[in-house]
């Protein structure tokens, strides 16, 4: 239980650094660059689609075809000893940039995991536990959870939507709660808040209240700002979320295999949305058959089946505990033998690949550097020879 509880708290702590670090102190303090469109490269500054003129047009290309970075990499992992600076003109300024955020992180971990110690001995001077906790922080962020899902699948979705229904719907949610605590016998003074405000009708009217409506605010006040708004500009800022992307390794060239894409040497060389929902038809399928199948097995038909039964003897409880038994080792052996039969077929994919482009010439790989940086010819061993 203490492993459980130590490895939990580390990744809270690590998961709080990381919100700080990289989405509020990289995006709003000291973002790399300044007043940056949703669809300009990071690295260069230029437009990846749309250019007005072929010079404002981004033709940076990804690392994994940089023949500086690969050779900086490999001077990194066998002089560790030393600290270098890098130095290609492409990647350079922001892979450092990503250095100086990285010590920033380690920082804020130490500043997080100091800030938890006063809070977790006013938790425990106050009697709360783990439980009245968990199911509390559903009553606070319950209302966030349908406005991020409206988000992913609804293009009518607005920032105002979300912001009106995450927060007005947390604070809705404790009013309900508290409320339907202090109805109870001792109300919420004489030592008596954490009893009623951690029994289970309380914390279930919180939590439903949460989610529900956060939901439904969120979608009205989505619908009432989206409203009249033609499928055109609906389209174009669902494009937005394509360029929320990692410069250094893109998902055009990384994923190019997968789309079955002739050319992604550049940043902006990537599927279109048609292509992605053709690609992806068979896994959206599954994953919309399992999500459903499961909901209606563990929230209605299983509670519905336990209804039926009654009290219990002793040879009815031996069934259930066989089923209950049978259910946790088919989803161990689901999490353990899945991933492994998963990565055997990556392994074997890449072998395979690998194994067709040792029968062609070498490739040679230029970022357009020059001025007396070298060239790298790159084969399919990753072996590096100076011309």
């Amino acid at each position: 239980l203490l492993m459980a509880v130590m490895s939990t708290g580390s990744a809270e702590v690590i998961a709080v650094t990381s919100i700080i670090v990289y989405d509020i102190y990289k995006d709003y303090i000291c973002p790399f660059r300044r007043d940056l469109a949703e669809d300009d490269c990071v690295l260069c500054g230029n437009k990846r689609e749309n250019a007005a003129s072929a010079e404002e047009k981004c033709v940076c290309t990804p690392i994994s075809s940089c023949t500086i970075c690969y050779e900086e990499d490999f001077v990194r992992q066998t002089q560790t000893s030393v600290f270098r600076q890098y130095t290609c003109r492409t990647h350079a300024a922001y892979r450092n940039y990503l250095e100086m955020l990285l010590g920033k992180k380690n920082i804020y971990i130490v500043v997080v995991t100091v800030a938890t110690v006063p809070l977790v001995l006013l938790a425990d001077a106050a009697g709360l536990n783990l439980g009245w906790l968990y199911l509390f922080m559903g009553v606070l962020i319950g209302a966030a959870v349908i406005p991020i899902g409206m988000a992913l699948f609804w293009s009518r979705t607005t920032a105002a939507g979300m912001i009106a229904g995450a927060t007005v719907g947390s604070v809705l949610a404790v009013i309900c709660w508290l409320g339907t605590a202090a109805s109870f016998p001792g109300g919420l003074g004489g030592g008596n808040f954490i009893k009623n405000s951690g029994d289970q009708v309380s914390m279930i009217v919180g939590n439903l209240v949460s989610i529900l409506l956060g939901g439904a605010i969120c979608a009205t006040v989505s619908a009432v700002q989206s409203y009249g708004k033609p499928s055109e500009e609906l389209t174009q800022e669902w494009e937005k979320t394509r360029n929320v992307d990692n410069p250094l390794k893109p998902w055009g060239p990384t994923y190019q295999s997968d789309y079955k894409m002739q050319s992604a040497n550049k940043l902006n060389d990537r599927p279109s949305f048609e292509e992605i929902r053709r690609f992806c038809r068979r896994p959206r399928i599954t994953a919309l058959v399992a999500g459903i199948g499961l909901s209606l097995v563990l929230i209605i038909i299983w509670p519905a089946g336990m209804l039926g039964v009654g009290v219990m003897d002793g040879t009815v409880f031996q069934h259930w505990v066989n089923v209950s038994q049978t259910w946790a080792f088919l989803a161990a052996a689901f999490v353990i033998i899945v991933p492994l039969v998963q990565e055997v077929v990556s392994i074997s994919k890449n072998y395979r690949v690998n194994k067709a482009n040792r029968k062609d010439d070498p490739e040679v790989f230029e970022n357009g550097m020059s001025n007396g940086m070298s060239t790298v010819v790159l084969n399919s061993s990753d072996s590096v020879s100076r011309l």
